[in-house]
């Protein structure tokens, strides 16, 4: 992946409060625009964050 060329992503995510814990879920989907890589990068995505 080139961070120098433009790229397409798609992705989707939850996003949640419960008390003093929120959680952010989600995957993505990056499609390379060079010809080097014609596979999708998936990237997934998870934090969890409590509060005092």
């Amino acid at each position: 992946m080139n961070f120098l060329f433009p790229q397409t992503e798609i992705g989707a995510g939850l996003r949640g409060n419960f008390n003093n814990v929120n959680i952010d879920l989600g995957a993505s989907t990056i499609f390379d625009t060079q010809l080097n890589q014609p596979v999708p990068n998936t990237i997934l995505r998870s934090k969890v964050s409590i509060g005092f």
